[in-house]
């Protein structure tokens, strides 16, 4: 059995360490009050003090996370869905891995999960409905749920679909790949996060209106929205900041790890390092229109 152990570092911001005890971390969200992780040999466990939830098969590819609802994927291909951290349904949508999901409390059309694996979106709901496959022309990079749509990114390409009612209805251009986006309110009547590689963060709006609300010097690996800001986590080897209007505002003082599958929900961040821990950090967003949290 995989058992984190807590060590909370001594840090300004209070950040709390959880050290997998040699377990490899591949996948990590927060869900309430605390993370799930995910392990290389298919366990999901929960943080702080929870027990190990039924593994989901083989190695944990990532998560789509809803109130209390959680969809883990795996690289067998395997959805397992969640509720109440207990096991509800679980089903093989691929031969592939799952690389990218997005969970909506609204069902789409028929369909509430959306589940990416190679250039194939899959929608499914209960187990006793059907699902529907949606096909791209490239990698799937990411999904994200916002106003009853989809809105699905490629790899490599500035371009956003947006899938309503199980089809394909209309594209929103972004001026950098697009290397993170996520659903939620952004900034008044915008409700949809994009992270370029470029470092600009932008929301917009199911129309197609954008406004950049931040910019870095660093690709944004993942991004997060709540109480009308942005959160973003961009892939930096000093671990994480704090960022207001693409501006470093809050050094972490000795967060220093690489840190990998990051996972952001409001001001809660959580992320694996090399090393094998799990790391939990809430930001105090200052009071402004837009914060950005950056590591």
């Amino acid at each position: 059995m995989v058992t984190p152990r807590r060590r909370v570092a001594h840090s300004a911001a209070g950040m709390e360490r959880y050290d997998c005890a040699g377990a490899t971390p591949t996948c990590v969200a927060v869900v309430g009050d605390g993370i799930w992780v995910g392990f290389a040999d298919g366990r999901v466990r929960v943080v702080p003090g929870g027990d190990d939830i039924d593994a989901v098969g083989a190695s944990v590819s990532c998560m789509a996370t809803w109130a209390d609802r959680v969809a883990v994927g795996d690289a067998s291909g395997h959805v397992a869905m969640f509720r109440d951290a207990q096991l509800v349904d679980r089903r093989r949508l691929s031969s592939t891995s799952i690389t990218a999901m997005a969970f909506s409390v609204m069902p789409l059309g028929n369909w509430e999960v959306a589940a990416a694996s190679g250039n194939v979106l899959t929608l499914f709901a209960g187990a006793v409905r059907p699902r529907l496959q949606i096909r791209f022309d490239r990698t799937i990079s990411g999904v994200a749920c916002a106003d009853h749509r989809l809105y699905v990114t490629v790899v490599d390409s500035p371009v956003i679909t947006v899938v309503a009612n199980g089809e394909k209805v209309g594209e929103i251009v972004a001026g950098s790949p697009i290397t993170a986006l996520c659903g939620g309110p952004v900034a008044p009547g915008m409700n949809l996060a994009v992270a370029c590689r470029d470092g600009s963060l932008y929301a917009v709006k199911g129309d197609g209106e954008q406004a950049k609300v931040g910019e870095v010097d660093l690709p944004v690996t993942a991004v997060s929205a709540a109480c009308g800001r942005a959160v973003a986590c961009i892939g930096h080897f000093n671990g994480v900041k704090v960022a207001v209007d693409g501006k470093v505002v809050d050094p972490e003082p000795g967060a220093d790890e690489w840190a990998h599958c990051l996972h952001a929900a409001g001001p809660a961040i959580a992320w694996a390092t090399y090393d094998d821990e799990i790391c939990l950090r809430r930001v105090a967003l200052p009071d402004m229109d837009i914060g950005m949290a950056v590591s």
